[in-house]
């Protein structure tokens, strides 16, 4: 994955309800935050594919959040349980941080 150099791009974990590890990232210039937006990829897909769209919404001063969905990307081992639960987990942990 290629990014632009004023994009930092903070790569994390989180463990679900269940016990799985959710791989997440933070992208962000640095600089003055005008809002956040959390993508959810599509099926088949990994946070990964949206580079462009991630490098795009920084550069206007937006903070993205996305996570690999269960049996995908780095969060590839169990396929189990619904996504649902762990994109909510995440937009807690986000509003949590962003306070």
């Amino acid at each position: 994955m290629t990014q632009s150099k004023t994009i930092q791009r903070c790569q994390f974990q989180f463990r679900s309800a269940d016990g799985l590890h959710i791989a997440c990232a933070r992208w962000d210039s640095g600089g003055p935050i005008r809002g956040i937006v959390q993508i959810a990829h599509g099926l088949g897909e990994h946070i990964g594919r949206y580079v462009g769209l991630i490098e795009y919404l920084v550069q206007a001063g937006l903070v993205v959040y996305g996570n690999d969905h269960r049996g995908h990307g780095r969060t590839a081992p169990s396929p189990k349980h619904s996504e649902v639960s762990d994109l909510a987990a995440l937009t807690c942990l986000w509003k949590i941080w962003r306070r």
